[in-house]
């Protein structure tokens, strides 16, 4: 039994915010002592959480990945955490150190989509820079696509897809037809 995961779960059924640890034992079928000794308290579980996100992404991102593997790597893991993102405002509003970790990972992935544009843009898989300070505005603006777009979409399996479509249109009119070739035979377009 993962009983991290079991939390996560719970989580992603109930939302964070509103779901109390006692409730959380309940649903797992625990004794509030139990989840006690694991996570001290339910801020705890999500800073483990947390953790857990911020280590999968890491890998994500890691230099040599295929870009076009990206979206439904970050999508499919967006899902696993999705309580998460639902309530993303919230949670870093009330959680400070949370806020200033998610922040300092924030500015990490918008540099790296920044780069991942500059070499799409090298490789002609998306136009060249249309004005300066462009693809750094434009990384800014898929990390908050990336971050909210499975909030808005109903739980189910098939958000995973409509979140990749989304993302799709948003890069749309960056891709050459190289760009374009290249999502399609990914799965993408």
């Amino acid at each position: 039994m993962d009983l991290l995961a079991d939390v996560r779960r719970v989580f992603n059924r109930r939302g964070f915010s509103g779901t109390s640890f006692r409730a959380v034992a309940a649903e797992l079928g625990i004794s509030p002592g139990h989840l006690h000794y694991h996570f001290r308290t339910k801020e705890a579980a999500l800073e483990a959480l947390f953790q857990e996100l911020v280590d999968a992404t890491e890998g994500m991102f890691a230099a040599g990945v295929e870009p076009a593997s990206l979206p439904k790597a970050w999508f499919r893991l967006q899902h696993e955490y999705v309580f998460f993102f639902r309530e993303l405002p919230a949670i870093l509003l009330q959680h400070p150190n949370l806020r200033r970790r998610y922040r300092e990972i924030a500015e990490k992935r918008v540099g790296q989509f920044w780069q991942l544009l500059v070499q799409l843009s090298r490789a002609g898989l998306v136009v060249a820079e249309p004005e300066r300070d462009f693809f750094e505005r434009f990384a800014l603006l898929l990390w908050h696509q990336c971050n909210s777009a499975l909030s808005l979409l109903p739980p189910e399996e098939s958000a995973l897809a409509q979140a990749e479509s989304m993302l799709y249109t948003l890069l749309l009119p960056l891709l050459t037809a190289r760009g374009r070739a290249l999502l399609r035979n990914a799965g993408l377009a």
